[in-house]
């Protein structure tokens, strides 16, 4: 979720309950809610509106996401009609790499040349528990 997106979801829910939220308040909500999508957040939001009488705290909004399924959230219709990944941004290709004395073919993925999907970079998570060198390349790096 970008700031901006995030900035107005708050601005409604600061005009609905007649209450503000501190710009420290605002600071930590957004570094913990960051890594939701628009459309997740606004939907979490929407069930704040059906359950609470008062602004809810942060903790109150991470436990409605967490409660809440991920089946209820509209995934949006796949409008990309590529023929070489049939929509889904990632083509799979396989490679032989020498393991020892044997060779072992691997199943890899690379995104496709249509960008339905974006690049994975292990380095730019902001959680350092997770960070790795690892990341999955464009079809044309891999030459398919």
């Amino acid at each position: 979720m970008k700031l901006e997106e995030f900035v107005e979801e708050v601005d409604k829910l600061e005009r609905f309950y007649q209450k503000e939220v501190t710009e420290e308040q605002r600071k930590i909500w957004y570094g913990e809610l960051r890594n939701l999508d628009i459309s997740r957040f606004r939907y979490v939001i929407g069930q704040v509106y059906r359950t609470f009488k008062f602004l809810p705290k942060l903790a109150d909004i991470l436990e409605i996401n967490a409660n809440l399924g991920y089946s209820q959230v509209k995934k949006e219709a796949n409008k990309n009609n590529c023929k070489r990944c049939n929509g889904t941004g990632y083509i799979t290709y396989k490679k032989t790499i020498k393991n020892g004395t044997t060779d072992v073919l691997y199943e890899f993925g690379a995104i496709c040349s249509c960008r339905q999907k974006t690049r994975y970079e292990g380095w730019k998570i902001t959680d350092e528990r997770y960070r790795s060198n690892y990341y999955t390349p464009f079809a044309e790096e891999v030459g398919i």
